[in-house]
């Protein structure tokens, strides 16, 4: 049994059931699915295969969750990176992970878009 199939058996009697409390609002686990299957398709859209490395550069968020989720439906690999980590922290990262595609936000964006390792993998999403 994968990860993934762990995820749907949880969710097929629970559709209408919170799921996730965040920032004050609530989602369903229907939510969450129909979120991170709309990611997963985003993803596969954009070009990325199972085994691809997925950069995250994000803070906590909802968002976090749809991409992680996404990942497991689709075989890409989520490479969190830590919004505290310095420039040369990140590139580090960056270089060492070789990553297909880069998710960040455009207020926190700018120490991991200016690394010198950015180049090598293209934006895929710019959260606002």
């Amino acid at each position: 049994m994968t990860l993934n199939d762990l995820f749907d058996l949880s969710f097929v009697n629970r559709r209408e059931r919170t799921a996730l409390e965040f920032a004050g609002l609530e989602y369903t686990f229907g939510e969450i699915d129909a979120r991170s299957n709309r990611m997963a398709r985003l993803l596969l859209d954009r070009g990325l295969k199972t085994g691809d490395r997925l950069c995250v550069y994000l803070a906590n968020s909802v968002e976090m969750i749809d991409i992680f989720l996404a990942c497991v439906k689709t075989g890409v690999i989520f490479v969190p990176i830590n919004i505290l980590y310095r420039d040369r922290e990140i590139s580090h990262i960056l270089s060492d992970a070789e990553p297909a595609a880069l998710i960040t936000s455009a207020a926190i964006g700018g120490t991991c878009s200016n690394s010198r390792y950015a180049g090598n993998c293209r934006a895929l999403w710019s959260a606002r």
